[in-house]
């Protein structure tokens, strides 16, 4: 994961980050932001992370040997959408259970 820029919201520090993915031509800008609430940007980060989630949905971001954990969302929300269409029931149901897509259709 490596980061692209900062800005400093009334919800506090938001990160605008890539999260490498396997596959070529899948690694989205996210939002991410800290559930903690800290204004830093988690050390050891760009040495590699663990993600949960789906990236047209969302997900987390763990750095290992930290204690920090970020939540992020695709930063163009829109640009998503038809895969989020796409999507089937089971995974749909699951990024709306999750509580961390803005809308899941």
């Amino acid at each position: 994961m490596s980061k692209k820029s900062e800005s400093r919201t009334k919800y506090g520090t938001v990160f605008t980050v890539r999260v490498k993915a396997d596959e070529r031509g899948r690694s989205p800008l996210m939002r991410a932001v800290d559930v903690l609430e800290r204004h830093r940007w988690p050390e050891g980060a760009e040495d590699g992370v663990w993600f949960a989630g789906d990236l047209p949905f969302g997900g987390v971001v763990v750095v290992p040997g930290s204690d920090t954990l970020l939540v992020v969302r695709p930063e163009d929300w829109d640009k998503f959408a038809e895969e989020r269409r796409q999507a089937g029931p089971d995974r749909i149901d699951r990024a709306g259970r999750t509580r961390l897509a803005k809308r899941v259709r």
